[in-house]
C-alpha cells in the first residue's frame, strides 16, 4: 500500500537519496574493465563474472525503483531496495577492494541508497501507526547504543583487515573469503545505519537488526578464526549487536 504521498518532503528524501546511491552504483558497473578493476585484490577470481552480473543488474533495477518513490512510498519496494542495496553493496565492495578510489564509491554509494530505504521505511511505519502508542523513548535508547556499540566494534575490525584477510586465521586463503569479508563490511555500515533508524520514534527494524547483526557477527568470526585478537573483538561485537536486537523489543 502506498503510504505518505501528501509528504513531498519524504517522497523527495527517499527518491533523492536511492536515486543518488543508484548512479553511484552505475557509476561503478560503467567503469568494469572486463568484468574487472584496476588494483583490486581479487581481480581474475572465479567469483568476479557472477558478482559483476549480480551488481549491474541490481544497480539498474535500484535506479528503476527510486522513481517508483515519486509515486508514493511502499512497504514492498523499501524492502525490496534495502534488500538489493545490500547484495549490490556486497558484490561491488568484493570486486573493488584494493582499488580504494572506486570502493569509497561503492561505500558512498551504498549509505545513500540505505538511507533512502531507512527513511521510507520510517515514513512508512510512522503513518501505519500514526494513532498508535510511538515506540518506547527507553526502548530505543537501550537498543541504539548496543547496536551502535555493535557496528563500531564490526567496522573497526573490516576496516582494519590486512589485504581483506586477517593474519593467521584459518580461511584466510579461503577462495570465498573475500565475499564473506565483504558482506562482513557491508553489514557493519549496514547495522550503523539501523542503530539510528532505530532512535525514530516509530521506527523498529528490529528484524533487520537481528538478521544484519548476527549474521555479521558469525561472518566475522569465521573469517578471523585463528587470529585471537580479532575473534575475541568479533565475539564481542556479535554480542552487543544480539543484546541490541534481540534484548530490546517493543
Amino acid at each position: 500500500m502506498a503510504i505518505g504521498t501528501n509528504n513531498e518532503a519524504h517522497i523527495l528524501r527517499v527518491f533523492g537519496l536511492g536515486f543518488l546511491g543508484s548512479l553511484a552504483y552505475l557509476l561503478i558497473v560503467a567503469l568494469s574493465f572486463g568484468g574487472s578493476y584496476p588494483y583490486a585484490a581479487w581481480a581474475g577470481a572465479s567469483w568476479n563474472i557472477a558478482a559483476y552480473l549480480v551488481a549491474a543488474v541490481g544497480a539498474i533495477v535500484l535506479f528503476l525503483l527510486s522513481f517508483t518513490n515519486l509515486f508514493g512510498i511502499r512497504e514492498e519496494t523499501v524492502i525490496l531496495s534495502l534488500f538489493i542495496t545490500v547484495l549490490v553493496g556486497v558484490s561491488l565492495v568484493a570486486l573493488t577492494f584494493g582499488n580504494y578510489a572506486m570502493l569509497l564509491v561503492v561505500l558512498i554509494g551504498f549509505a545513500l541508497s540505505f538511507a533512502s530505504g531507512g527513511i521510507g521505511h520510517h515514513a512508512y511505519l510512522k503513518r501505519r501507526n500514526r494513532r498508535r502508542v510511538a515506540f518506547n523513548a527507553e526502548v530505543r535508547k537501550k537498543k541504539f547504543f548496543f547496536e551502535f556499540l555493535a557496528s563500531i566494534v564490526y567496522l573497526l575490525i573490516a576496516f582494519t583487515a590486512i589485504g581483506g584477510a586477517y593474519l593467521g586465521a584459518v580461511l584466510s586463503v579461503a577462495p570465498l573469503e573475500p565475499l564473506l569479508f565483504s558482506a562482513a563490511m557491508i553489514g557493519a555500515i549496514a547495522l550503523f545505519f539501523i542503530s539510528f533508524i532505530n532512535l525514530g520514534a516509530f521506527s523498529n527494524m528490529n528484524r533487520g537488526a537481528w538478521l544484519v547483526g548476527g549474521l555479521t557477527g558469525v561472518i566475522l568470526l569465521s573469517i578471523t578464526l585463528g587470529n585471537n585478537l580479532y575473534f575475541v573483538l568479533s565475539l564481542f561485537g556479535f554480542a552487543l549487536a544480539i543484546v541490541g536486537s534481540w534484548g530490546y523489543r517493543n
